[in-house]
């Protein structure tokens, strides 16, 4: 088996690259009390290898090794002295291959080369994993995530969460396989795990196999403290020390357990905990201390129904102003906002498939009592429930539950494989009760999202048995109004009649609301937590990218409309997705910055809501940035374009759950997931192809949003020059970044007033192909002096770019602008210049390149296409960026309106 740096396309990739190719951040807890975040990121300076035939585990733990090390040195020698900052034990027994090391490589399960879900059995969250995802061309889109881990056996980790997570992108070329690596990830030991702990050498493997028995000795103490029943008790994993200065050794375990608080309740509740075991080393006492949880629970034909394809406040139905679409308003009134969709097919509905299962709830519906899981809902096609009534929200929970798997299957995602911690199917039960707190007898307008089902002791990643289900309780969404249907014993004949049950508006029929529960979901499906450990979940990002496309009130979005921000405008909730960074929601300001440094689990109550509300704007931001602000191109409407916003929401909602699916362990930092998008994108090397609802087709290439996904969190305030400094401001850009200035409004209008960039980015603005659109290069950034064009380069960062060059295309303007691609330059004209081929462009300066000729001499419109480049800062079609979007024909809307080193005008010749 062979390898070498350069693939056969014939591109080189040296590596080491440039020293500012490489973005590296570390983040050390100021009191030593929380693990080092460390992140490394070079999504256009990849590490390439090439491997011959199979796949095999050995050879891609070598190469991941060859990448550390390498890249190790190259930070120490140029960077940083601690180079990426590691325990120096991880990087040598990964080296030694012992099997004996205590810290070592997690091995996929059961082989490499067995493509997800064809062996029965397979467990896929077992240690490293692979991600899949099928195009429409029948190819598969493969990413491996090659964990490594503290551990007691070579194959028994101890769930520490201190290790390392290296993710390689896979290409087929030919008879050999192309792997490109553009960042790694590791969570360091902290304080006494850091200095007397598993990876500091002072714990060895006896100490260890002592001492782990003792942890099953504690139950019944940790439940009693806790309130947890004993029986349901088990451990998630442990980090041990042994202080040089103490007769104890230290176990910190993280676990789960079933509460027991002697009261009647809808349902018992699962906690996660948190639990500092000691063991005295001379008289084998244990003691127990720093005891903390957290909950985990956040004209029709047979078969069809009328449902809401949008909230009412949002949808485009009707004519009727915010007040009339309320929940409150009548059921004749609000059915006017449902559209008639297939659900089943036949007149007896099952709610349920193998992704979701809609159970019966008897304790709230009459109806129910006595019916078999899952819920059976009539439904035939002359005859709907009304909006306000239990078989609506049935019908709405299984609609909506249905539409997030079909979009993971439309996303190339089988379920079955992103579900690599919990079990399917989704359990939603419908009408519910929400606890703790005042709803547990299902009044009130609520939901959540719980796990049940850990089924034992594991350290390291549950085998599929231990997996938990996941349930999802939902409850109303009015107090105030209700319904009643007439009775006849045997069903509900929806008449109006009084003999009934009273029955109120579900919340389930608030897709908004569905799709922030969703985010808990996918969640627990990749991480088995309900909760980010720095906000609470990315559901509210979910709900407004899901629901803006298709929203009347994104028609015009101005600071009058204050609904447009809203991430919940119908079953009201007074949260936003349009969150001024100048008001203190930033990632370095005063509603997050102050908090985020609090320990787990403490720290996750004040981290929540508002800090969702930071992720949410900053996600929505990327959304509008990749197309969500487009309007329709000379149609005479101030009207958007749903097209090119519903294939942005698509893409935005897809990065999200490819992003959590390659995750190795849950970020515990906001600039770990901005990682982990980063690679979602430059990883799609098969193109996203979505049919979207007009009946056209949307497809893009992966690698042309990187750039905007990281400026997104940069305009939130991240990247900030000095993290340890509250800061209500946008962050710093990259250390370099050359760029060819565009139309762009160089601010944000916010309903806080005005955001104002230092330097220009990625602001959105309408991707048309009007008059001089805001996505175009400016008259100045590129034009025509003296027979030849002319191209400023500028540079946003704090370092001189060296070694810039600067190429030009031009070619007569087409008849269909939106569907034209870029493949290279095949179909335009290149022009050069014999003069400068390259040049230093200073940190906030700007240098001309050119003249490039020849320029087009017969009269029409044209245009043309500059693209600038270096090794610090690669244009995303400079093939030496090894970009997907680098190598295939690439929407060209996409690329330059993704990448500011490119510069797109239309000229006329007269």
């Amino acid at each position: 088996m062979s390898s070498n740096d350069t693939p056969e396309q014939g591109v080189s990739y040296p590596w080491p690259p440039s020293r500012h190719a490489l973005s590296l951040t570390k983040w050390v807890d100021p009191v030593d009390a929380a693990p080092t975040s460390v992140v490394l990121s070079h999504p256009t300076a990849p590490f390439v290898r090439n491997v011959a035939g199979a796949l095999e585990e050995e050879r891609i733990q070598e190469i991941a090794l060859e990448y550390l090390a390498r890249t190790d040195e190259f930070l120490i020698d140029t960077a940083d002295s601690e180079g990426l900052g590691l325990p120096g034990s991880w990087l040598r027994d990964l080296k030694s291959k012992r099997s004996s090391s205590s810290f070592g490589w997690m091995p996929f399960d059961p082989q490499l080369s067995v493509p997800a879900g064809d062996e029965p059995g397979r467990d896929p969250s077992q240690g490293s994993f692979r991600v899949e995802r099928a195009a429409a061309d029948g190819k598969t889109n493969l990413t491996l995530i090659l964990a490594a881990s503290e551990r007691l056996e070579p194959e028994l980790f101890l769930g520490s969460e201190f290790g390392l997570c290296v993710v390689m992108h896979v290409t087929d070329v030919d008879a050999s396989h192309t792997i490109r690596i553009t960042g790694m990830s590791a969570s360091g030991p902290f304080g006494v795990f850091r200095t007397d702990g598993v990876s500091s050498g002072r714990v060895g493997k006896k100490q260890l196999a002592a001492v782990l028995p003792y942890l099953r000795q504690s139950k019944a103490e940790i439940a009693s403290a806790l309130q947890l029943r004993e029986d349901t008790v088990f451990y998630r994993g442990v980090r041990v020390a042994a202080p040089p200065d103490t007769a104890e050794i230290l176990l910190e375990v993280r676990g789960s357990g079933v509460n027991d608080l002697g009261q009647v309740s809808i349902e018992p509740i699962t906690f996660g905990f948190v639990a500092v075991v000691r063991r005295s080393k001379q008289n084998e006492t244990i003691s127990i201390s720093q005891l903390s949880k957290i909950r985990l629970g956040t004209g029709a034909s047979p078969g069809s129904a009328r449902v809401f394809h949008q909230d009412p406040a949002s949808s485009r139905l009707g004519t009727e102003i915010w007040r009339l679409r309320r929940p409150t308003r009548s059921d004749a009134i609000l059915d006017a906002f449902r559209e008639q969709l297939g659900i089943c097919d036949s007149e007896e509905c099952d709610l349920k498939t193998d992704d979701v299962t809609i159970e019966p709830c008897p304790r709230f519906v009459r109806a129910d009592k006595g019916m078999a899981s899952p819920k059976t809902v009539p439904l035939p096609g002359t005859a709907f429930p009304p909006v306000c009534s239990n078989d609506f929200s049935a019908v709405s929970a299984y609609h909506y539950a249905g539409q997030l798997f079909d979009r993971m299957r439309r996303y190339g995602i089988e379920p079955c494989d992103y579900f690599r911690v919990s079990r399917l199917p989704v359990n939603v039960y419908y009408r519910s009760g929400i606890q703790p707190g005042p709803g547990k007898d299902g009044q009130a307008v609520n939901a959540r999202v719980t796990a049940k089902g850990w089924s034992d002791d594991f350290f390291g990643p549950p085998k599929p048995g231990d997996r938990p289900i996941i349930d999802v309780h939902l409850a109303l969404g009015s107090l105030s109004h209700r319904a009643r249907g007439r009775w006849t014993g045997t069903q509900r004949a929806w008449t109006g009649l009084m003999g009934s049950e009273v029955e109120p508006l579900g919340i389930a029929s608030d897709r908004r609301w569905m799709w922030h529960e969703f985010g808990h979901v996918l969640l627990m499906a990749t991480f088995g937590e309900l909760e980010f450990r720095f906000a609470h979940s990315p559901g509210d990002a979910l709900a407004a990218i899901v629901a803006d496309p298709y929203s009347r009130l994104s028609d015009r979005k101005t600071l009058e409309n204050k609904f447009w921000g809203s991430t919940f405008p119908w079953v009201f909730l007074p949260r936003r997705h349009d969150r001024c960074v100048l008001s203190g929601w930033s990632w370095g300001g005063s509603m997050h910055r102050e908090v985020a440094g609090l320990p787990e689990p403490k720290g996750r109550r004040f981290k929540g809501y508002r800090s969702e509300q930071i992720l949410s704007t900053t996600l929505f931001r990327l959304y509008r940035s990749l197309g969500g602000d487009t309007m329709r191109d000379n149609s005479g409407e101030d009207l958007p374009d749903q097209d090119v916003r519903e294939s942005a929401s698509h893409y935005a909602v897809y990065l999200i759950m490819r992003a959590l699916q390659m995750r190795c362990t849950p970020p515990t930092r906001a600039e770990e997931l901005a990682q982990a998008l980063v690679l979602a994108d430059t990883g799609t090397d098969n193109p996203f192809v979505v049919t979207l609802e007009s009946g056209n087709t949307a497809k893009r290439i992966g690698g042309c949003a990187h750039k905007v996904i990281r400026w997104a969190f940069e305009a939130q305030g991240m990247y900030a020059a000095d993290p340890a400094v509250i800061r209500n401001a946008p962050g710093e850009p990259e250390e370099v970044d050359i760029y060819i200035d565009d139309n762009r409004p160089k601010g944000e209008a916010t309903q806080a007033g005005t955001v104002t960039y230092a330097t220009p980015g990625y602001v959105p603005v309408s991707l048309d192909w009007g008059n001089e659109p805001g996505w175009h290069a400016t008259r100045e950034a590129i034009r025509i002096v003296d027979g030849g064009f002319v191209v400023t380069v500028k540079n946003r960062g704090r370092s001189t770019a060296e070694n810039v060059t600067v190429r030009v295309w031009w070619r007569a303007f087409p008849s269909d602008p939106e569907n034209l691609r870029w493949d290279a330059g095949s179909g335009w004209t290149e022009s050069s210049t014999p003069s400068a081929p390259s040049q230093d462009v200073p940190a906030g300066g700007a240098i001309d390149f050119g003249p490039f000729t020849p320029v087009p001499t017969a009269a029409g419109n044209y245009l043309v296409f500059a693209q600038a480049t270096c090794a610090d800062d690669r244009a995303n079609s400079d093939p030496a960026s090894g970009l997907p979007c680098s190598g295939q024909p690439t929407p060209l809307l996409d690329l330059v309106a993704g990448d500011n080193n490119l510069g797109l005008r239309i000229i006329q010749v007269s």
